[in-house]
């Protein structure tokens, strides 16, 4: 049964009646291996059996199609020599059967076809339908954990399939914008530009502007990191990112007259100054002066590498 009610085929099959029996047509044990059908047309007297046999072949798969096309596109197929209309009817029936055995996308509850995730949608994570490669993991985690600070326990950064290093040494640098544009996030806006300690666009030369295509890294090197105290009161006063000397401890006290060392040997430190200290002889106005030494104290450590994720 047609497909479309009513659906016009003019192309018609030839000799559908014809019978090996009564000679309409030769039988096709014989026209295989018949000579007219291998070389074409001989000088001779024409052979109806052959020349039907040819001709019902030929016909029978043009009507075949033309009913395959006129079942399913309305406009159906007619003898009047329009290929185009032809190739148009075809094409259009085609692109429905497609369009018909194309399931939809899949989901958690359907079987179907899943859609590549474009770069932009893989790294801000905004679609819920579509697959990511590899690839798109890489960008997205170098997109989400960009800004990070880490420790790194090792001389050499390495560079990723990218071309670009996992992250840069928090050594002062100043690095590209264009290069490294995620480390944006790090900058403090106009506003924190003139007065922050670091993470400041600049100039290429250093020179503060915020509007500028460079930023200013922070240099973590011989520093250990210490929690902001952000209105706790603990370590009031603090600028984010800011530095902090070392607490430190006088070798001597007393007086002009009788001046002592309470640390004669204070070992492992970080190195210490020499200071003045007035002081004045008892129950006299005469003002005096020795010297004392002020060390810089540390906690035990672990040298480590401090690099900014790019």
């Amino acid at each position: 049964m047609p497909l479309n009610e009513g659906a016009v085929n003019e192309i018609l099959p030839f000799a559908p009646d014809g019978l090996e029996s009564n000679g309409d047509l030769i039988p096709l044990s014989e026209y295989g291996a018949d000579e007219m059908r291998k070389r074409g047309h001989q000088p001779g007297l024409a052979r109806r059996a052959l020349q039907n046999r040819a001709q019902r072949q030929a016909a029978h798969i043009a009507a075949g199609v033309a009913q395959f096309v006129a079942n399913r596109h309305a406009a159906g197929v007619r003898d009047d020599g329009d290929l185009d209309a032809v190739e148009a009817g075809l094409e259009a029936v085609i692109n429905d059967m497609i369009a018909d055995g194309i399931p939809g996308l899949a989901s958690t509850d359907a079987v179907g076809l899943v859609e590549r995730a474009t770069d932009a949608e893989a790294v801000d994570g905004t679609d819920t339908t579509r697959y990511v490669t590899p690839a798109h993991i890489g960008k997205f985690l170098r997109s989400a954990w960009a800004g990070i600070i880490v420790e790194w326990e090792a001389s050499t950064i390495p560079t990723l399939l990218d071309g670009l290093p996992l992250g840069l040494e928090l050594d002062g640098s100043i690095v590209s914008l264009t290069t490294y544009p995620r480390l944006l996030r790090k900058w403090p806006g106009a506003g924190g530009n003139a007065t922050a300690p670091a993470w400041y666009r600049c100039t290429a030369g250093g020179t503060r502007d915020a509007a500028g295509g460079f930023i200013k890294l922070q240099d973590r090197r011989g520093e250990f990191p210490r929690g902001w105290d952000h209105g706790r009161g603990v370590d009031a006063g603090r600028v984010l990112g800011s530095a902090q000397a070392a607490s430190g401890i006088y070798d001597t006290m007393g007086n002009l007259a009788t001046p002592s060392r309470i640390a004669q040997s204070v070992v492992d430190n970080d190195g210490f100054t020499t200071e003045a200290a007035t002081t004045y002889m008892p129950g006299t106005p005469t003002a005096g002066s020795f010297s004392m030494r002020l060390f810089r104290m540390r906690s035990r450590n672990v040298a480590s590498m401090f690099i900014v994720l790019v």
